[in-house]
């Protein structure tokens, strides 16, 4: 796992300030990067419509593949890719999307990820 430190540290202001944008954390808590899903867990609350939710995270989670190659390493990456798929391909079912937010969660603790929810 790279060092968030050396993720920042060549970087211009403007290239800083994107980056902290697009969730990484500069604090010197464990959390390096954040992942926000607060928007998609109210609207499921809203309409209460999990295929929706589970198609919307799925397209959240792979937009941040990218960012995700910056620090989690090859295994990390692998790990949330497969993650990623697992949630495409369950069936759509609230207990087998809250086992996939499970993996999420335990594999955000492993990386150092926050997983904003709330």
């Amino acid at each position: 796992m790279a060092n968030l430190n050396d993720i920042l540290r060549p970087k211009t202001k403007e290239e800083i300030d994107d980056l902290e944008k697009r969730g990484f954390r500069r604090d010197s808590g464990k959390w390096i990067f954040q992942i926000n899903i607060s928007n998609l867990i109210n609207e499921y609350s809203e309409n209460d419509d999990i295929n929706n939710f589970k198609i919307n995270l799925t397209n959240l989670l792979s937009s941040r593949i990218q960012d995700v190659n910056l620090f989690a390493g090859k295994e990390g990456l692998e790990k949330f890719e497969n993650i990623i798929e697992k949630f495409k391909e369950t069936h759509v079912d609230v207990e087998a999307i809250d086992r996939r937010l499970d993996e999420l969660y335990d594999w955000a603790d492993d990386n150092n990820v926050w997983i904003e929810s709330s």
